[in-house]
């Protein structure tokens, strides 16, 4: 019972690593510096690294063309402090565009 128990909580544990991790089908990815970064050459991509970005906000993301986010709804990563303090909440990855 004991073992049944420990391997069910060692499965959940795993799992639990792996959800938290965003895995995009669609953005590529391109390594500098040893640091991954998706890239991001439309507004769909942008969209999507956004919603990514606040699932895990120390990813990294670099544009790779000029986009144009006209009509689009933009949420903003994060959220961040009036006094420019970073907390948990705030964008922590690194964003090259």
């Amino acid at each position: 019972m004991k073992k049944t128990l420990s391997i069910i909580l060692s499965l959940a544990m795993l799992m639990t690593l792996f959800t938290a991790m965003p895995v995009s089908a669609e953005l590529s990815t391109t390594i500098i510096d040893g640091k991954t970064y998706y890239q991001i050459g439309t507004a769909a991509d942008y969209l999507e690294f956004v919603t990514m970005a606040n699932a895990d906000l120390t990813i990294n993301g670099i544009l790779t063309a000029d986009i144009d986010l006209s009509g689009e709804t933009v949420t903003s990563i994060g959220t961040a402090p009036n006094s420019g303090q970073q907390t948990a909440t705030s964008y922590q990855g690194i964003f090259d565009g």
